[in-house]
């Protein structure tokens, strides 16, 4: 069993057929671009409520159909801190035997409640015993938390199995996915170091389609919106990753998100070029 994925990956969030077209389809679209695997939304939960980035019966339809046509579905989903169990079993509804791996995307929702995150994880690991599971986070990890369990407030990367001393690894977590978005290649490559450092074995780096852009609005101010790359925007950020691979080896990257590339169909193209590029 592979416990990280290999090649290019894509986040996938709102699955429907006017967008994506039948599973057979949006199979051909990733093949035709390089992609190998997928990770498809499931649970979310965040402090308004709980609710589905994609009910179980599409998650389950459309990791029948791209499994059928070699890409591998991963299911992704967002916890929060007061519902973990409902969490779980959401997760749980979403994997089904076609399922390749699970992906805890634990971010604000988690911070401060160290015994939630080795909730996750090791309720996980006993119900999925074959599945590979992995942390997808904040990518400069010092900047939330530092590891500490003393630190309760921050992040609780140890819970995870990301580690500041002696004895506190934990095995729950095959692998981490840092979010390194609109980073500079000098913070990529410290995010990188400090996932390495917390003892993540293994990294699969989440980059983004996206940045933000800060616009003027009626009333004189001003506000930060996220927009798509253009093309170029794109292989400058993946080339700033893949400069980073010299120091600290991985090999395999997964995009946020699909909605972007839908809406900037020339980004597929870039996808395809360093989808390539990692096979190197």
């Amino acid at each position: 069993m592979s416990i990280a994925p290999r090649g290019m990956g894509l986040y996938v969030r709102h699955l429907t057929e006017n967008r994506h077209g039948s599973p057979a389809d949006f199979g051909r679209l990733l093949t035709d671009h390089g992609v190998s695997w997928v990770a498809i939304g499931g649970p979310w939960q965040d402090r308004d409520g709980s609710r589905w980035v994609n009910r179980p019966e599409v998650v389950e339809r459309y990791s029948e159909g791209l499994l059928d046509v070699g890409v591998l579905p991963w299911v992704w989903g967002y916890p929060w801190w007061d519902r973990p169990q409902e969490w779980l079993d959401r997760m749980m509804r979403c994997v089904s035997a076609d399922t390749a791996g699970v992906i805890v995307n634990a971010e604000l929702g988690v911070k401060g409640h160290p015994e939630v995150a080795r909730r996750l994880f090791t309720e996980l690991r006993r119900a999925l015993p074959r599945l590979p599971i992995a942390l997808s986070s904040y990518g400069v990890a010092r900047w939330h938390g530092d590891g500490r369990p003393e630190t309760v407030s921050d992040f609780p990367w140890e819970a995870f199995g990301g580690h500041m001393s002696e004895g506190a690894h934990q095995a729950e977590c095959d692998c981490s996915m840092p979010q390194v978005y609109e980073l500079s290649e000098r913070l990529m490559g410290m995010a990188l170091r400090q996932h390495v450092e917390l003892g993540f074995d293994l990294l699969v780096p989440s980059f983004g389609a996206f940045h933000h852009v800060t616009t003027p609005i009626a009333d004189g101010g001003t506000k930060k919106m996220a927009v798509s790359y253009l093309p170029g925007e794109l292989r400058i950020h993946l080339d700033r990753l893949m400069a980073c691979r010299k120091a600290v080896p991985f090999d395999g990257l997964i995009c946020w998100a699909d909605n972007w590339l839908m809406a900037r169909p020339a980004l597929w193209r870039v996808i395809a070029e360093y989808a390539d590029r990692l096979e190197e």
